[in-house]
């Protein structure tokens, strides 16, 4: 089967990778927008609030602040997967949920699918009924 086109080279999409998790750690909007495709797609399980599949800029956009309304979050990569043009990042995601307080540490899998020097595609696995108990416990109280 021929694909229309060209894949990047394991290296290149694994650094362009790499530089988008410098950029989000950085909360550089700017740097993570020009590692995206103009159509780039992600999918994330329905079971999250902000689960669903966004396009395009705008959608990750979208994505990112639907997330951003329900935790604060820092994404630790312990390895990296280099299979080509699909890039496999697993970690865990560290945070507090905004509503309640409640820390939570919960791993995940990010499937990050790199064409012609751009992302294309982003496939963030989470543990389902981990993430949805820290979001769901009761307040902590404050004094």
């Amino acid at each position: 089967m021929e694909k229309n086109s060209s894949p990047a080279s394991p290296s290149s999409a694994l650094e362009l990778v790499q530089q988008l998790y410098t950029a989000f750690e950085h909360r550089d909007v700017a740097t993570v927008a020009s590692l995206l495709d103009s159509h780039a797609i992600i999918s994330q399980s329905a079971l999250l609030p902000w689960g669903g599949t966004f396009e395009g800029l705008e959608g990750f956009s979208r994505f990112f602040g639907i997330l951003l309304q329900h935790i604060d979050s820092k994404v630790t990569v312990e390895r990296y997967i280099d299979a080509g043009e699909c890039i496999v990042a697993v970690g865990s995601t560290r945070g507090t949920v905004n509503v309640n307080g409640a820390s939570f540490e919960v791993p995940v899998v990010h499937v990050w699918q790199v064409e012609e020097g751009k992302i294309t595609k982003f496939s963030p696995y989470i543990d389902v009924p981990t993430m949805n108990a820290a979001l769901h416990k009761e307040p902590i109280p404050t004094s």
